[in-house]
């Protein structure tokens, strides 16, 4: 049994186009997850960077970590020029009382993220963010700008 050439490319292609797709949803942030023994510690977490933020030809990221127990440990580029190869870092704590924290859980509550979709397709270029949510036994990631006024709403209260 002979294939013709066409039906040969049809079915190349297909498998192709059958690939690509398997690759994107798999790329898309994930949604809800169970906590991981290694965040059980972690309420919210963000990972951010861009070109803007940092000395000129440069790129810089910062982590911001809030623990359940109240401490805020902010990870930043230091404000001197980098030396050689060495990245300096500025480790910044700062514990939140407990009213505050009691804010944080119930805006996260109130906004409903855990339960939310927080994927779509928007693409920004020059800035990223990664942000964790470890809340009521799921962990959440999300990638900005999805949820974004969810997010703001809870960084307000935290930063």
């Amino acid at each position: 049994m002979r294939i013709s050439k066409k039906l040969y490319l049809l079915l190349v292609l297909g498998l192709l186009l059958a690939i690509a797709g398997v690759y994107y949803y798999s790329s898309k942030p994930s949604e809800l997850n169970p906590i991981s023994p290694a965040d059980t510690d972690i309420l919210f977490e963000k990972f951010s960077g861009g070109e803007g933020n940092c000395s000129p030809n440069s790129f810089c990221n910062y982590k911001e970590t809030l623990y359940f127990s109240g401490e805020l440990v902010k990870d930043s580029p230091a404000q001197e020029e980098y030396e050689g190869n060495n990245n300096k870092r500025e480790i910044a704590k700062k514990q939140l009382t407990d009213e505050q924290m009691a804010a944080v859980k119930d805006q996260i509550k109130k906004s409903g993220i855990m339960e939310k979709s927080c994927i779509s397709g928007d693409r920004v270029y020059d800035y990223f963010a990664s942000y964790t949510l470890n809340f009521g036994g799921q962990s959440k990631k999300i990638s900005f700008p999805n949820c974004e006024e969810e997010l703001r709403g809870i960084e307000k209260l935290i930063f």
